[in-house]
C-alpha cells in the first residue's frame, strides 16, 4: 500500500495511518480535495472531518475496487497453477499404484512430482526467478541472472572455476566472474524460449 493510498484511507475513515514526516502527505491530500488550506485545529472539527470523508469517498472506493481486482487476479493465477499441476499429474506414468519407468523412482515418482509442483508455483508466484539460496543452476547452461546491486537482468552462466563454482556474464572467461565485476547474483531463471511466428498449415504443408 502506498502512502497516497494510506492518506486516502485515513481521510475517509479517520484512522491514523501516517505520522511524522509522512503526515504531510495526508495534509497535502486533504487540502487538495477540499480546495483550500486546512489548519491543524480544523482536524478536531467533526464537520470538517465529515466533509473530508465525503470528498475522499470516491478515491477510497477506487482503492477498494483495485484490491478486489487484485484478489480476483490472484484467484485466477491459482486456478492456472492448479490446472497445470493437474495436467502434469494426468501425464504421469504412475497409474494404479504401478512403478513408473522414471529413473530412480520408487512406487510413484513422488520426488519428481514435488519438484514439478515447486517449479510451477515459482513460475507463477515469482515470475520464474529462483533464489540462489534455494537452488543453484546446472553448470554451463546459459541462464538469466538477477542482481542485488544492478537493476537489469543479464544473460550468464554458472560453472566451476579454480575456487569452486561461480557466475559469469555471457561468454566471459575464467577471470571475469560476476563478483570480480562487483555484480552480486541473488536469483536466476532459465532463458525463455525463442519467439516462433505462427505458421499456417495447409494440405500441401507449412506456408
Amino acid at each position: 500500500m502506498t502512502n497516497k493510498e494510506k492518506a486516502i484511507i485515513m481521510a475517509y475513515t479517520g484512522i491514523c495511518m501516517l505520522d511524522g514526516e509522512d503526515f504531510d502527505i495526508y495534509h497535502e491530500y486533504i487540502q487538495e480535495i477540499m480546495g483550500r488550506p486546512i489548519y491543524t485545529h480544523e482536524l478536531a472539527d467533526k464537520r470538517v472531518m465529515d466533509e473530508i470523508a465525503e470528498k475522499s469517498k470516491m478515491d477510497f472506493l477506487a482503492i477498494c475496487r483495485r484490491r478486489e481486482t487484485d484478489e480476483e487476479n490472484n484467484v485466477q493465477g491459482l486456478e492456472k497453477i492448479l490446472k497445470e499441476i493437474e495436467s502434469e499429474y494426468l501425464m504421469c506414468r504412475c497409474q494404479n499404484n504401478k512403478v513408473c519407468d522414471y529413473p530412480e523412482s520408487i512406487g510413484c515418482c513422488y520426488d519428481r512430482a514435488i519438484e514439478k509442483v515447486s517449479e510451477i508455483f515459482r513460475k507463477y508466484m515469482n515470475d520464474g526467478w529462483i533464489p540462489v539460496e534455494e537452488r543453484l543452476p546446472e553448470d554451463n547452461h546459459y541462464i538469466l541472472l538477477s542482481f542485488t546491486n544492478f537493476s537489469l537482468p543479464l544473460v550468464g552462466r554458472y560453472e566451476k572455476d579454480l575456487d569452486g563454482r561461480a557466475f559469469y556474464l555471457g561468454d566471459c572467461d575464467e577471470d571475469d566472474t560476476c563478483i570480480s565485476m562487483n555484480l552480486f547474483v541473488n536469483a536466476w531463471r532459465p532463458l525463455p524460449e525463442p519467439y516462433h511466428s505462427e505458421k499456417r498449415i495447409n494440405k500441401d504443408g507449412i506456408d
